[in-house]
């Protein structure tokens, strides 16, 4: 029965979101391409002309809700964060803390599966700071995508991860 729950309140959490983030198909021409569903979370991809925007949530882990730089129309694979390559993901809390917006939940480790109130407040974080990179003006990409660089140097040095750092070129 816990199994056949937890099936249910993962679609009512992912339909939550599809109506909060509705706004991207209505508002900005993104297509709904997916929503799949997994032991433990949901992944829900829509697809615009230059970006995608994923939705993704498993439990013990954020809510991330990510800008991603399309590659021949699709989503391309994850790669590491290396000083030298050009990141195709930047998670909108990266955005929001870059131009300081204060966020109205809690999205970091161990949140809460989204309901419509939360799916709701994250949607609008999306569509406040992020509508000119929706529209395809990527010129905040760049900043941002320094920002995660340096503060991924930073943590390496910080943690005394030296041989990683070494090894993934940022020492």
């Amino acid at each position: 029965m816990a199994t056949i729950m937890r099936r249910r309140d993962l679609r009512a959490s992912a339909t939550a979101c599809e109506r909060a983030f509705d706004f991207l198909t209505t508002d900005f021409g993104y297509r709904h391409v997916s929503t799949t569903f997994r032991e433990a979370g949901f992944r829900i991809d829509y697809i615009g002309a230059v970006l995608g925007v994923r939705l993704d949530w498993f439990r013990g882990d954020p809510f991330f809700v990510c800008f991603v730089r399309l590659a021949d129309g699709d989503f391309p694979p994850r790669q590491d964060i290396r000083p030298e390559t050009r990141l195709n993901y930047i998670d909108l809390a990266n955005l929001e803390d870059m131009i300081g917006y204060e966020r109205q939940v809690h999205t970091g480790d161990f949140c809460a599966l989204p309901d419509d109130d939360m799916a709701r407040l994250v949607a609008q974080s999306l569509q406040s700071c992020g509508s000119s990179l929706l529209r395809g003006d990527l010129h905040q990409w760049d900043a941002v995508e320094a920002r995660i660089k340096q503060r991924f140097r930073d943590e390496i040095i910080k943690h005394g991860a030296l041989q990683l750092g070494r090894q993934l070129g940022w020492l």
